[in-house]
């Protein structure tokens, strides 16, 4: 879902991909929570692995709150290990 106001709920997608390039696959995982990192095992699944992963960290607090929307530093590294990528960069709306 999304929502920037009061009545945008899923008026906009937030989405991933993967570009494919000479050095490697580079995989954006978009705006996502880690949800037990099963995007992340599907991605090593279908791509071998990547290059490089930009990853979302942020807006992750409270944790209670917040852990189906947004994965914290330590998720990011456990998805970095699961879609199987050499390189992590991390990223968030307006870091």
């Amino acid at each position: 879902w999304s929502a920037r106001g009061g009545r945008d709920r899923r008026m906009a997608l937030w989405a991933g991909f993967v570009i494919e390039t000479a050095a490697g696959k580079i995989y954006f995982a978009g705006d996502t929570g880690f949800h037990d990192g099963i995007n992340y095992r599907l991605m090593a699944q279908r791509h071998g692995g990547f290059r490089l992963a930009i990853l979302p960290i942020g807006a992750y607090e409270p944790r209670w709150f917040m852990a189906p929307q947004h994965q914290n530093p330590d998720e990011a590294v456990q998805g970095m290990k699961l879609c199987n990528a050499a390189f992590a960069a991390g990223c968030h709306w307006g870091t």
